[in-house]
């Protein structure tokens, strides 16, 4: 019966590594690092010891729902029952991306000879780790989070100008996510906008990718950045967007992802985090980084958004 148990479980751990492509991390403590990406820990699977997935952590508190209490169970889909302590008591579900595997990659090979240990039985494990170097995909953007002090490697789009913001001179209180710089909306009449925008070579860039590799193979753009919105009770939050716009070898458009408009509402002053990975068409020679700070509020003039730490990995 036990060993009946221990295959099921091996079977459970096995087609979850296949449906969600996570990577596992085993003995590792509770959101210790499991990665070369910083941004990823560790979170203990729900009914597992020393058994965890290696996940990104930035993922809001108020974002996650508890599992099912009975069986440890999340329904919607690529989410997994894991222990959060830091925001709930009892296991919650947590968001795994379907780009996860690239981006929490892990820091070691295994090769496991014996099953991982689950309450009620015993097992020795004799885990063998191999090491192997693992190249992180850097940041392609050129001062990303406005701390040449200028809006330099990015030009404006208008029609309002986007300005770079310093020690809450823009809005008392409202400072850079980090650093001492980052980008803000700037001036506008209601409904206008402020844009940047950085291009950003592929093909024989900083990671070098050949014709052949940009042609043949997959890739995903990791868009990372923060936003944050100035609240006022009686005034609509101002917004942020971004978007990618790829491009082929004669700047012909071949597909474009967005945002959609974003505030921050979760608290004010404060900084809300958005990272989502995208499908990079096959013949993409070129990626349009876009910012957008949008006017909502009709009092002023002011478009009280801001984008720090902008980041774009091709994966």
């Amino acid at each position: 019966m036990v060993s009946t148990v221990l295959h099921c479980f091996v079977f459970i751990l096995f087609s979850l590594t296949v449906r969600v492509k996570s990577q596992f991390c085993h003995r590792i403590s509770q959101y210790n690092r499991c990665s070369p990406n910083s941004a990823c820990a560790c979170f203990h699977i729900a009914g597992a010891i020393d058994t965890g997935i290696c996940v990104d952590e930035f993922v809001d508190c108020s974002e996650l729902v508890t599992c099912e209490h009975s069986n440890n169970v999340c329904s919607e889909p690529n989410h997994r029952c894991v222990h959060h302590p830091r925001c709930h008591n009892l296991p919650v579900c947590y968001p795994i991306s379907s780009f996860n595997q690239q981006l929490c990659s892990s820091t070691a090979t295994m090769n496991t000879t014996t099953t991982t240990t689950i309450p009620v039985t015993t097992t020795i494990n004799t885990q063998q780790l191999t090491t192997r170097p693992i190249m992180i995909a850097p940041n392609l953007l050129l001062n990303p989070g406005a701390e040449e002090r200028s809006i330099a490697g990015w030009r404006q789009t208008g029609p309002a100008t986007a300005i770079v913001d310093s020690n809450g001179a823009f809005n008392s209180n409202y400072y850079p996510h980090s650093g001492s710089y980052c980008f803000a909306g700037g001036k506008g009449v209601d409904g206008s906008s402020s844009g940047l925008v950085q291009n950003v070579k592929l093909l024989g860039g900083i990671q070098d990718f050949t014709e052949s590799q940009l042609d043949t193979r997959s890739f995903m753009a990791e868009l990372h950045f923060y936003y944050q919105t100035w609240d006022s009770f009686f005034m609509r939050h101002d917004q942020v967007e971004v978007s990618l716009t790829f491009r082929s070898a004669s700047s012909s458009i071949l597909n474009i992802v967005t945002t959609g408009e974003l505030a921050c509402k979760t608290s004010n002053p404060g900084w809300c985090r958005y990272m989502k990975g995208f499908p990079t068409p096959r013949g993409t020679r070129s990626i349009d980084y876009s910012i957008k700070f949008i006017r909502r509020d009709v009092v002023g003039t002011t478009i009280d958004s801001y984008v720090d730490d902008n980041s774009l990995r091709i994966i």
